[in-house]
């Protein structure tokens, strides 16, 4: 989710990116807008489908990312200058958040005094348990950020390296899949140091190196036939998802970094890349899509998570979907008039 805009010197409005990213967005108020425990018959069968078609989210802000920031990246990044530009437009709202994640349970009576001033005393590095999930993002954005210029610029500047990059990355996602089912030792992972062969290239950092090869491929097949094929490619990854969970106990094995979600990721990139749809409403909820992301689970928690006390039907699930959407988009809207905004909403 890079809600940084490149330097100044190289800024381009990308009206794919903006989609690509609207589109993440949505997702991921979806995603987190679902009824939680125990459902039965259609209702939960509804919610598991959109928790299938919801897996690309922080993927796809990830690609994002990756493809903003490293595009026009030739060389290696200087430490300081680079940390110095983008830490603070993510730490700052991670304290600002983490207060108000911590104090909103208490506002709504699930926790005590004692437990938010201890949840707000530690939000900088846990985010609170109650409805604070959203923010191990900005952690992982924190880590990214930090490793970034430790890696060769040649990863950032030759098609061939980001290639044996994203292969090596991808049998390492094979590791993860694998772990989900067998916990011994496998391709060296004891318990006294579990860390595998492909350790050093699993994780996020993988989807913005894919971000960037996929935003700069130069694909000669049709249009058509590539949104077809990419079509395939995501029921393919969405059935595969579905034969190995089990939507009844709401076991989910697959994590982002599995190869299912990888393909879904890339193929949903690979649909929208180009696109020429753009409008000022996309642009504008683009540029607030990180305040959206920020505060959707203000409007969730306190006002229409409330719906569900009346049914937990498709159609109320999508109603909640919407109205959580609309509403985090209005109080980022007014967030981002008042001073300060940088620190709260990071733009």
């Amino acid at each position: 989710m890079d809600y940084i805009a490149p330097d100044k010197k190289v800024k381009e409005d990308i009206p794919w990116i903006h989609l690509l990213r609207v589109i993440a967005c949505i997702m991921v108020v979806c995603l987190h807008s679902l009824p939680y425990g125990s459902l039965t018959g259609t209702d939960n069968y509804f919610r598991y489908v959109v928790i299938l078609l919801t897996r690309p989210c922080v993927p796809l802000f990830l690609m994002i990312t990756g493809f903003l920031l490293l595009r026009n990246q030739s060389s290696d990044i200087d430490p300081i200058p680079f940390w110095k530009k983008r830490i603070p437009r993510i730490f700052f709202p991670l304290v600002v958040w983490g207060v108000v994640y911590s104090w909103i349970p208490y506002g709504v009576g699930i926790t005590g005094i004692r437990d938010a001033m201890y949840s707000m005393i530690l939000s900088p590095i846990r985010y609170p348990q109650e409805i604070g999930g959203i923010l191990w993002y900005l952690f992982i954005l924190l880590g990214i950020y930090l490793f970034l210029p430790f890696l060769s610029g040649r990863l950032f500047a030759e098609r061939s390296i980001q290639k044996l990059y994203i292969g090596l990355w991808i049998m390492a996602s094979f590791v993860v899949w694998l772990q989900c089912y067998d916990e011994t030792i496998l391709i060296g992972n004891p318990w006294y140091a579990p860390f595998d062969v492909f350790i050093y290239f699993s994780g996020m950092i993988g989807y913005l190196i894919l971000g960037l090869f996929l935003g700069k491929i130069n694909i000669r097949v049709p249009r058509l036939m590539l949104t077809f094929i990419c079509l395939g490619g995501i029921l393919i990854s969405a059935a595969i998802i579905y034969f190995i969970s089990n939507p009844v106990t709401g076991d989910y094995p697959l994590s982002f970094y599995s190869v299912p979600s990888i393909m879904m990721s890339a193929c949903m990139w690979l649909i929208f890349r180009g696109g020429v749809l753009s409008s000022e409403i996309i642009k504008t909820i683009s540029k607030y899509s990180f305040g959206i992301y920020l505060s959707h689970m203000v409007i969730f928690s306190v006002a229409t998570k409330r719906l569900y006390e009346i049914s937990t039907s498709p159609l109320m699930q999508l109603s909640v979907m919407i109205l959580t959407f609309m509403g985090a988009t209005v109080l980022t809207a007014i967030i981002y008039r008042l001073p300060y905004h940088k620190y709260t909403i990071g733009t």
